[in-house]
């Protein structure tokens, strides 16, 4: 019998921009939890730059990249398996699926901090949160 070893699951790399330069009150991040091949990291924010000098939350790390120029930010991913580092990208290329990642793209809605959405690993079913 031979073995078989999953290999992860790579998507084809979707279009490079991919930004939410329209505001619908909701700051949003990906269903999935693998993470996109980066073109160019321009920055990785350690868990003593979050505001809780702990480690990021995904909406801090949203809010982060919408802080930022188009141009320095297209998307984000904040790891979760390792020191929750907030990663922020442009130029996004094809998706492992390997789970201990949260993800989205730049989103003006998500300066506010007031509203966002929380989508479940399974199944991607959107609720709308307000923050309090």
């Amino acid at each position: 019998v031979r073995e078989v070893r999953a290999q992860p699951r790579v998507e084809k790399p979707e279009p490079k921009r991919v930004i939410n330069e329209t505001k619908d009150g909701v700051c949003g991040r990906y269903a999935t939890t693998g993470w996109h091949q980066p073109g160019v990291y321009t920055a990785v924010l350690t868990p003593k730059q979050s505001p809780n000098k702990k480690g990021w939350r995904w909406q801090e790390c949203a809010r982060e990249c919408a802080r930022r120029k188009p141009d320095e930010c297209e998307y984000w991913t904040l790891q979760l398996k390792q020191d929750r580092n907030c990663l922020l990208l442009v130029n996004r290329g094809g998706y492992t699926d390997s789970g201990g990642h949260i993800e989205g793209h730049r989103d003006l809605d998500c300066l506010d901090g007031k509203t966002w959405s929380e989508k479940s690993e399974v199944g991607g079913q959107e609720k709308n949160s307000t923050k309090r």
